[in-house]
């Protein structure tokens, strides 16, 4: 049986450049439907861009990217340490699943 292609990633597609360059198209007149299909950005993300960006007159000082690292769990030298640490599980044939290592996570985090 072939495996199953991978699902192309819906979110964090559109760079900061294209949502900028669609908000400056929104204030110069042009819909917020034409600029997101012009510049490639969803109308969805474009909107909520451009209304954030609403009340302030300099787009140089607006962030026009997600933050992903507020969902952060682990900082980076502990990733590190855990990469490392099932990398050497994984060469020593301990066998740990999936499902065992998010019970391992919960177990750390609580």
């Amino acid at each position: 049986m072939p495996r199953k292609k991978r699902a192309m990633r819906k979110i964090g597609n559109s760079s900061a450049a294209d949502v900028k360059a669609g908000v400056l198209l929104i204030r110069q007149g042009m819909s917020i439907r034409k600029a997101a299909t012009s510049c490639g950005v969803p109308f969805t993300t474009l909107k909520r861009y451009y209304w954030k960006t609403a009340g302030s007159e300099n787009l140089d000082e607006e962030r026009f990217e997600p933050n992903y690292s507020v969902n952060q769990i682990f900082t980076a030298s502990q990733e590190e340490k855990l990469k490392e640490y099932f990398s050497h599980c994984a060469l020593l044939f301990y066998g740990l699943t999936e499902e065992n290592v998010v019970k391992w996570r919960i177990n750390v985090l609580s």
